[in-house]
């Protein structure tokens, strides 16, 4: 497959300042043609536990699985863009494994990360303190750790005042 199109594929942990990055950029570009934003949150229903349990037995696994449909998908769909920019919560190797799948080469991966500090300080400002568990605090230390190993560019927005 001949890429001319770019792919800018953002991911993150939970809590990290994402949708303010995203919302921001869609701003400074909204009135370029060409560039596309795309987030899997916002196109994607995601499902009860029980119905990924029954479907997919894990997360991982139904985040591996949807993750690859929505990527090849989105492609298809903005043939014509200039840059696609996509975002979803995925393992790293999952996503280089997708791209390379449908023989892409013109992307680029972002982890969007911040500290766990910062973390558990925005989610007690948002009144949501339960969602910082352990099992959130070590996805952010896999992805931040895959991402060293990989040489995929880090963006930290701990000192970043999301709104």
């Amino acid at each position: 497959m001949k890429n001319k199109q770019k792919v800018i594929f953002l991911t993150w942990a939970s809590w990290v300042g994402k949708t303010t990055i995203i919302n921001e950029l869609k701003k400074s570009y909204q009135n370029i043609d060409n560039i596309i934003f795309s987030s899997f949150d916002d196109e994607e229903n995601i499902p009860e536990e029980k119905e990924v349990m029954e479907k997919w037995w894990s997360w991982e696994k139904w985040q591996k699985e949807t993750s690859e449909i929505y990527i090849k998908n989105r492609i298809e769909e903005n043939k014509e863009a200039v840059l696609l920019i996509l975002d979803r919560q995925a393992n790293l190797d999952f996503i280089e494994k997708w791209f390379e799948k449908i023989n892409y080469k013109n992307y680029k991966i972002i982890l969007v990360t911040c500290s766990i500090d910062e973390m558990k300080r925005r989610l007690e400002k948002r009144k949501q303190p339960e969602l910082f568990n352990e099992d959130m605090k070590n996805w952010i230390k896999f992805l931040e750790k895959q991402a060293k190993e990989k040489w995929i560019k880090i963006l930290d927005t701990s000192n970043i005042n999301l709104k």
